[in-house]
């Protein structure tokens, strides 16, 4: 065995020494998803078609987009009420922040 070649959707990225078994892609797209297929290659540069491919997808990592639209209702003199418009996107948490 001479080394391995890495193909991102079909392509050879990168062709790695026989002692290499991990790679780091970089510069991606965010939120975008990507095939990768790894082959081992001899000195003849023959490859083995016995791989299957895998695929995965970088985070999406966007801040949602949020009006900044509140409204706080006074309920009693203990307690009030904040509500406010949904982000657009998926927001995994709303954090509320409160000062005195």
């Amino acid at each position: 065995m001479a080394g391995f070649k890495v193909y991102r959707n079909g392509v050879v990225t990168q062709s790695l020494g026989p002692a290499v078994s991990s790679l780091t892609d970089i510069g991606l797209i965010e939120g975008a998803t990507y095939t990768y297929r790894v082959r081992v290659f001899n000195e003849l540069a023959e490859e083995d078609t016995n791989t299957a491919d895998q695929s995965a997808t970088t985070l999406d990592v966007t801040a949602p987009i949020f009006s900044g639209a509140t409204l706080a209702t006074s309920l009693s003199s203990s307690a009030i009420r904040v509500d406010w418009c949904p982000a657009s996107g998926p927001p995994s948490v709303y954090k509320v922040y409160r000062s005195t």
